[in-house]
């Protein structure tokens, strides 16, 4: 299929060639050339572009996308073999407006694989007067099937995703999310989610992705008056989200902490909601701090297989046909949860008890990545990790991506057969133009993102 060249120093006027690029802009937009099964092959460097925005109203972008694939066979967006293309959604105006996001997919789009970017805000905006009006948004999705897979956003003033009911279908696959978020310093509420949706029609799939120090909350479908019916959220890593963490001398009353927030403020019953294999962590329990919160009775859900460490589980309303087994917890409360109602789950005592648990977990779409996840609660200082799932061959050189130092704690190794050495210590990032760096998770909780180099 045809692949074309998008460069940070493209132009309108070029072919999408090597040699005469488009800039990315143009070629999100060539629906007249871009079909379903083509390939835009991104270069490296910094993608960014003046806009006129307006203040208030309509949503504004710095990139949008109208180009229209095919079902079961999307235009795809990548990077140009191993080179790291950065989108920088910062624009002194685009903060003024509440709608602002660096890549908006607009809903005449469809059927695009997005994939590979990092995506952020070189001089985010964190603090605002109540209501905000300064959010700025990572990526806005309104267009049907369109796949989010391995970003990294960060560091945006509002949400990392937003994924609006409009849109149909489609996969949040592989993201790494992290110091999205706003406070209003007026009114000491924190705003930012790691991914915010809502869905009316089909299945919303978030999987496998990375959710952590995000302002507000981790993952959190909710509307006032829309649906947020068959979300799956199956395999994430969501820690250490919400204002406790951000801000730890003064948090948000109203929200010390979210994990996986599900809100409906309606009077509505939530349809056909999977929470299956996720992986969750507090670095320290109280009621505040929320693992899993359900606001409105479900019908036909399922909580499967999922480890809930510390938080509180809050579950309202009836559960019609409800499944919940197989999950492991240790919460200081759980309402609507009740061990004699649902005894096929692991309820602990304490932290301890779930003692050195290691996920090796493949990335479907990049056979040379994986996430790897350590409960390491008898804090040992180095854990042995298997990796022989990943098939890779004896000798291959391999980085090791400490998440909470994304892109300053950089390991390197050679895989040998053997298990390799995680050392259990490693440094925490300071959100951009925020005064607080994060308490660290390590040695007792660590997530780390692996990825084969030769």
């Amino acid at each position: 299929m045809p692949e074309y060249i998008v460069s940070p120093t493209g132009r309108s006027s070029g072919n999408g060639s090597i040699a005469n690029p488009w800039d990315l802009q143009t070629a999100l937009n060539k629906r007249a050339v871009l079909r379903g099964g083509d390939t835009v092959l991104c270069r490296d460097g910094i993608y960014k572009r003046d806009v006129t925005v307006p203040t208030t109203g309509a949503d504004a972008y710095m990139f949008q996308a109208t180009v229209q694939g095919a079902a079961g066979n999307p235009i795809v967006f990548r990077p140009y073999e191993k080179e790291k293309p950065r989108i920088d959604g910062y624009d002194a105006d685009g903060a003024k407006n509440k709608g602002w996001s660096a890549v908006y997919f607009q809903p005449s789009s469809h059927d695009i694989d997005f994939r590979g970017f990092e995506i952020f805000q070189s001089n985010p905006q964190r603090t605002s007067l109540s209501p905000g009006t300064s959010f700025g948004n990572g990526v806005y999705i309104h267009g049907d099937r369109i796949r989010l897979i391995n970003n990294v956003i960060h560091d945006n003033n509002g949400d990392a995703i937003g994924w609006w009911q409009d849109a149909v279908g489609g996969l949040v696959y592989g993201n790494v999310c992290y110091h999205n978020g706003l406070h209003e310093t007026d009114s000491n509420k924190f705003w930012g989610h790691g991914l915010y949706g809502q869905n009316a029609q089909g299945i919303k799939h978030v999987r496998h992705n990375v959710m952590f120090q995000n302002w507000s909350t981790g993952i959190g479908p909710h509307s006032s008056a829309n649906s947020i019916d068959y979300f799956h959220i199956d395999e994430n890593v969501v820690f250490q989200n919400g204002s406790y963490v951000l801000k730890p001398t003064a948090p948000d009353p109203s929200n010390y902490g979210r994990q996986l927030y599900f809100d409906l403020l309606s009077a509505a019953t939530v349809q056909g909601l999977k929470i299956t294999k996720n992986l969750t962590y507090y670095k320290q329990a109280a009621v505040t701090r929320h693992q899993l919160h359900i606001t409105q009775p479900t019908a036909n859900s399922e909580i499967r297989d999922n480890i809930f460490m510390r938080g509180n589980i809050y579950i309202n309303g009836a559960q019609s046909n409800s499944v919940r087994v197989g999950n492991t917890l240790f919460s200081p409360t759980r309402t609507g949860w009740a061990p004699i109602n649902y005894p096929a789950n692991t309820y602990l005592n304490s932290a301890l008890e779930l003692g050195q648990r290691v996920f090796v977990l493949p990335n479907e779409f990049d056979g040379d990545r994986a996430l790897i996840v350590i409960y390491n609660m008898n804090l040992a200082p180095s854990v042995g990790v298997y990796i022989s799932a990943l098939a890779w061959p004896e000798g291959s050189t391999y980085q090791l991506r400490q998440a909470q130092d994304y892109f300053g704690d950089v390991r390197t190794g050679t895989y040998d057969g053997q298990p390799i050495t995680i050392d259990m210590a490693g440094s925490v990032a300071t959100p951009t133009n925020w005064p607080v760096t994060p308490a660290t998770t390590l040695p007792e909780f660590g997530v780390f993102v692996i990825e084969r180099l030769a």
